[in-house]
């Protein structure tokens, strides 16, 4: 698997940013940071502009809903939909 390397300085995508984004991106901004759960699931022109960034930019992803090791059992749902996101 192919891990780029982050350095410099993140900023966390979120769905209402994206299309200002995508029209001037600060040249400070080496990566992006998101939550998968907002993204999960996408389709159409959602899919398609998130696509453009994953196509440019280095990605890391902090998960809000998966908890392993935790008192509840594992919600298998969510863990699908985190390996097809992940791929």
């Amino acid at each position: 698997m192919n891990r780029p390397q982050l350095n410099g300085a993140g900023l966390g995508l979120r769905r209402e940013h994206m299309l200002p984004l995508m029209q001037s991106i600060p040249d400070a901004i080496n990566f992006f940071e998101i939550s998968p759960e907002n993204h999960l699931n996408l389709g159409g022109k959602r899919a398609k502009d998130f696509r453009w960034f994953t196509d440019r930019y280095p990605f890391a992803a902090h998960g809000l809903s998966l908890s392993i090791g935790g008192p509840c059992i594992l919600w298998m749902k969510v863990f699908i939909a985190y390996k097809r996101f992940y791929g």
